[in-house]
């Protein structure tokens, strides 16, 4: 049976991992894994979208698509909601240079 331990940061709760496991490592925190979910309304509210203007943007490929969260569940990362917006930004700002 595999010895199992847990790491602590300043950041969150302990992390469990695995002593003796090949391949593992431990999740330390950083810029690019810092990342949440955001449901449906959080998205509408950083937004400013509508559920259907959310949902026909995704179905044109023109805003990220939801992460299954679980069966029943789906989320968007926070990042990609942010990198959505600062594109809408800059080709607003683009259009009016133009």
């Amino acid at each position: 049976m595999k010895s199992r331990t847990s790491i602590k940061d300043h950041h969150g709760p302990s992390l469990p991992i695995a002593i003796g496991v090949r391949r593992q490592t431990a999740l330390v925190p950083t810029e690019s894994n810092r990342d949440r979910f955001l449901r449906r309304p959080e998205v509408q509210r950083q937004t400013g979208l509508s559920r259907s203007s959310l949902y026909r943007l995704i179905s044109q490929d023109l805003f990220p698509r939801p992460i299954g969260l679980s069966a029943k569940t789906v989320g968007w990362l926070q990042s990609q909601v942010d990198h959505w917006m600062a594109s809408r930004v800059a080709a607003a700002r683009q259009s009016q240079e133009g």
